[in-house]
């Protein structure tokens, strides 16, 4: 029976854009309850990854780092209001020749720039639906670095199609009333290890 839900698991998600990073650390808890830890500009992801986790855990206290570092992309976009620049050219001449002698009304570049609004510095925009999918990615894999390393502290060895197969089950479970995670999780393990050591002629042996 995994008794505990403390553990770590990591995740990562990189391609030639950039790399998601997704860290998890869980403490026992009786219910579910988690924290995401990302930066705002992601924020529209945060109920997805926690329903991701949900899925995965069951129960404990998480708390979720999400890191995003984009390769050689500016997380900000510079934009030129040219209408306004055009209008403030026009007030500043009205001003230099009805006030300044020639000399003082000169208007330079330096000056335009630096008037309110003219150049407006924003975070760049993003394809959420992609970014979402990298998000995703790195929390599936966290997911399941921390439940292999609940497996392993029951001594289990475990092979990729085993555990495809008990997280299949495990979500499918978790649907049914009364589901009692830690419970249910011991009963699929236990059949599994069942079944396996009537294929192996009843040896003790508890590779899945």
């Amino acid at each position: 029976m995994i008794r505990s839900m403390t553990g770590f698991g990591r995740g990562e998600y990189v391609d030639d854009v950039r790399k998601v990073t997704v860290e998890i650390k869980t403490v026992n808890h009786r219910y579910l309850d988690i924290y995401v830890k990302m930066s705002r500009k992601y924020s529209f992801a945060e109920d997805k990854i926690k329903a991701r986790i949900k899925e995965g855990l069951g129960r404990g206290k998480a708390e979720v780092s999400v890191m995003v570092d984009n390769f050689g992309i500016s997380d900000a976009d510079v934009r030129l209001d040219k209408d306004l620049a055009g209008k403030y050219t026009k007030a500043l001449s009205e001003l230099g020749s009805e006030f300044c002698s020639e000399e003082a009304s000169g208007i330079t570049l330096s000056l335009l720039a630096r008037m309110p609004d003219v150049i407006k510095t924003t975070l760049a925009e993003e394809d959420e639906e992609e970014i979402l999918k990298c998000l995703l990615d790195a929390t599936d894999k966290a997911v399941r670095d921390i439940t292999e390393m609940m497996l392993k502290t029951r001594h289990y060895i475990i092979g990729n199609a085993a555990l495809n197969r008990i997280l299949d089950i495990t979500n499918i479970k978790r649907k049914e009333p009364n589901f009692a995670n830690a419970r249910e999780i011991r009963n699929i393990l236990d059949q599994v290890i069942m079944c396996q050591n009537l294929r192996c002629a009843g040896t003790d042996d508890k590779e899945l």
